[in-house]
């Protein structure tokens, strides 16, 4: 069974009928609090008003961990692009339909999990750039030392690397900490 967390600023929620309907083991804690959201599989807010501070951080909780549903009267567009920015995976207004819930919840979550793939794209399209400029780095450094040429100097760490089986950028970020331990005045 699912787990959510759901977050009210209202004695009784609707919403918290609705997901126990869908099957879900709701959660209830009452507004203002900054919740630990990891064991749950699901983050819904029922608020009248939309308080920033609150949805960051659960935005920034929640952001690697589950899906944030908000429902809320506050149908203003700024304050709706701000929640969906932060990561807010779907913004309901009042008055809600709560039987439409399932549909919602869909779309949260399938929002979410594109989220997640764009944010390991990113990540690992990160990680790679930061490989290039350590290997950049060590090939001017054997450039300059060796005075090699750029391809020459890509072939010889790339031998090492092999002869030593580990990762060409592993092995660059050697080289730069060597060449650091020599110039050390």
């Amino acid at each position: 069974m699912k787990q959510v967390l759901l977050v009210t600023d209202a004695p009784v929620s609707p919403l918290e009928q609705a997901l126990t309907d869908l099957g879900y083991e709701v959660k209830t804690e009452s507004y203002p609090i900054a919740p630990a959201v990891e064991q749950f599989d699901l983050v819904a807010c029922h608020l009248s008003a939309i308080d920033k501070s609150l949805l960051n951080g659960l935005c920034d909780a929640a952001a690697d961990v589950c899906p944030l549903v908000v429902v809320s009267c506050e149908d203003d567009p700024t304050t709706i692009r701000h929640a969906v920015t932060e990561g807010v995976s779907a913004y309901v207004t009042e008055p809600v339909n709560f039987e439409r819930l399932r549909p919602i919840l869909d779309v949260a979550f399938a929002r979410f999990e594109q989220l997640q793939g764009i944010r390991q794209e990113l990540k690992k399209s990160q990680d790679s750039l930061a490989e290039r400029k350590i290997i950049d780095k060590a090939k001017g450094i054997l450039m300059q030392q060796k005075q090699m040429d750029e391809p020459s100097a890509y072939r010889a760490m790339q031998k090492m690397a092999m002869d030593r089986n580990t990762k060409l950028s592993e092995l660059a970020a050697s080289i730069i900490t060597a060449a650091d331990l020599l110039t050390v005045e």
